[in-house]
């Protein structure tokens, strides 16, 4: 039999939609018929039609092809995740999610979670170090985990922290599973907050401190010590490269809104709803504001 493009497509999502049904937690083994639909194709197949921005699914259903079958090799500066005889990828090329970024005079509060697959079955830990020195995390279960069905193939724990900013401050975030440690990859700026890693020169101020992620670091740095204006210009002219249909609207809005900020004493709120989701609720937010004189 030659198996097609859809026939690939067809095994897998039927694996995954028995996974979904199947009255308690699916493991290697405890269902064979998902192992022989998955060993109809074969690892890459499963890798391109989940693709890597799921890495944790994408393992997970390694995991139960090769009946458990997983090892950590450190390598330089990480530790590659083979799973049978496939390198399926680095630690590293996990995310840690912020949900919320606060600043009261030096005391900077951050909120977010931690990713986990499922199938690396190890004991595992969050270490955040700013400037070098680890710093004291909070850890709770937020029930944020993903699942299929019954099964849960992500773990995602929910973290706290509170730090005192003193001068500028380096804050990297580190994996630890036993006995191994690495960096996390990448920052995911979540809702709550106004950091985001999609332009190169993006920043945010908060009261007076001014906010970046670069490559895998949360960078604070004193507003004394920046030049705003220069910060300003270099994120408009990137933004006008990036998306040359709509800068000059998100530009012009930028600069009026600088523009009221030294008139104003207070903040400056934008209320915002996608076009393509329901789920928003800005524009009834800013109705129910306008009533409010307060």
């Amino acid at each position: 039999m030659i198996m097609t493009m859809k026939n690939q497509k067809d095994f897998i999502s039927k694996a995954m939609s028995e996974i979904r049904n199947y009255p308690t937690e699916v493991k290697p083994c405890s269902v064979r018929s998902v192992e022989k639909k998955l060993n109809k194709v074969s690892d890459v197949d499963i890798i391109n039609r989940i693709g890597m921005a799921d890495m944790p699914l994408v393992g997970y259903l390694l995991w139960i092809k090769h009946r458990g079958r997983c090892e950590l090799i450190p390598i330089p500066d990480d530790i590659m995740i083979r799973i049978g005889e496939t390198n399926v990828a680095n630690m590293s090329y996990l995310a840690i999610y912020l949900h919320f970024l606060k600043v009261e005079g030096d005391i900077l509060t951050l909120e977010g979670n931690i990713s986990f697959p499922v199938f690396l079955k190890g004991k595992y830990d969050l270490i955040v170090k700013a400037n070098g020195q680890i710093i004291e995390v909070s850890m709770s279960d937020k029930q944020l985990d993903l699942r299929l069905g019954n099964t849960v193939y992500e773990k995602r724990t929910a973290f706290k922290l509170k730090l005192c900013l003193k001068g500028r401050t380096s804050i990297e975030f580190f994996n630890r599973i036993d006995d191994y440690e690495c960096r996390y990859g990448r920052i995911n700026s979540m809702r709550f907050v106004p950091v985001a890693d999609v332009i190169k020169n993006q920043y945010c101020v908060e009261g007076e401190w001014v906010f970046q992620i670069i490559g895998s670091k949360l960078i604070c740095t004193p507003l004394s010590l920046v030049d705003e204006e220069r910060m300003e210009s270099l994120f408009c002219k990137e933004l006008g490269a990036f998306a040359p249909e709509k800068a000059d609207w998100a530009i012009s809005l930028r600069k009026e809104y600088f523009k009221r900020k030294k008139e104003k004493k207070k903040k400056i709120w934008l209320f915002m709803d996608r076009p393509n989701r329901a789920d928003d609720n800005g524009k009834v937010l800013f109705r129910y504001i306008q009533t409010r004189c307060e």
